[in-house]
């Protein structure tokens, strides 16, 4: 269970909450210019634009839970339950494992454009990174703050779609949240009929009302409100095997300034990382908090 949501108001936001049954970790990572990527498929990249987003390092490689790159695109990945479908590498396609796309297309595309050329012809792969780590099925929102892409790995291959509410839940797919009934609310004066649940289709719904209604968002605290609005407490849903599942953190990017807001379910301080701070012509990676 996690929400995204891109949008462009006075200043281009990207943020998104990650709902979890435990955390792994995770810790704020900034990959610079010659970071050394390995890619299953695509072997070492030398040099990438530089990113900064949320992390589980797995050997000292960071897993982007999301991220922004210093061309101010953003991607976050969302849990895709009983929807993926991930292929098996096929030679002469372009291959590219499901815990790399994040790094696989913000290290290199500077632009919504270019990202989509290169979405034409990508194969998601059911690699895991180790066998201490089970593959997640994954669905992903791609965005600037202006245009935004809902990526999903369906039975007919790879899907992108032009995500004109600006926002990702979790299952069903996109096309079919979009069919939800309950969004002609979104044309109504006020928000009744609203969905108050923490379904997935429900936050949708939720977050494309918060989307068209939100007006002048000049500062991350506006920002964190707009996500409170889908916030899960601990205690109030269930995710795998029944266990209590809860909003770990929210991020909330500023994609022009390169900054990284985010609060987490034990301290509600919000605290920032700077990515336009750091010196981005180095190789190791940087902790920036």
């Amino acid at each position: 269970m996690c929400t995204a949501l891109a949008l462009d108001r006075g200043k281009r936001w990207f943020c998104r909450t990650l709902d979890i049954e435990e955390p792994y970790g995770e810790t704020a990572v900034l990959a610079p210019r010659l970071f050394r990527w390995r890619f299953l498929y695509g072997g070492e990249r030398r040099e990438s634009l530089s990113m900064l987003g949320m992390a589980h390092l797995h050997g000292g490689l960071p897993l982007y839970y999301d991220a922004m790159n210093e061309c101010g695109l953003a991607m976050a990945a969302l849990r895709f339950a009983g929807e993926a479908v991930y292929q098996r590498a096929e030679p002469g396609r372009t291959c590219v494992a499901s815990f790399e796309l994040i790094p696989w297309l913000l290290g290199r595309c500077r632009s919504i454009g270019e990202a989509r050329e290169l979405l034409s012809s990508v194969v998601i792969t059911d690699d895991s990174v180790s066998g201490a780590l089970s593959t997640t099925p994954l669905h992903w929102l791609l965005s600037d703050g202006k245009e935004s892409l809902a990526i999903e790995p369906l039975e007919m291959g790879l899907s992108v779609f032009d995500a004109t509410y600006g926002v990702l839940t979790n299952s069903p797919s996109y096309a079919e949240q979009i069919k939800n009934p309950a969004l002609r609310v979104l044309s109504d004066n006020g928000a009744e009929g609203l969905p108050g649940d923490f379904s997935s289709p429900s936050r949708f719904v939720r977050m494309a009302y918060v989307a068209k209604n939100a007006k002048e968002i000049a500062t991350p605290d506006r920002c964190f409100s707009l996500m409170d609005a889908v916030a899960v407490p601990c205690g109030c849903a269930r995710g795998l095997g029944g266990r209590l599942i809860s909003t770990r953190y929210t991020a909330c990017m500023d994609l022009s300034a390169g900054v990284y807001h985010f609060t987490t379910d034990t301290c509600r301080t919000r605290r920032e990382a700077h990515l336009f701070r750091q010196d981005l012509e180095t190789a190791d990676l940087i902790f920036p908090l």
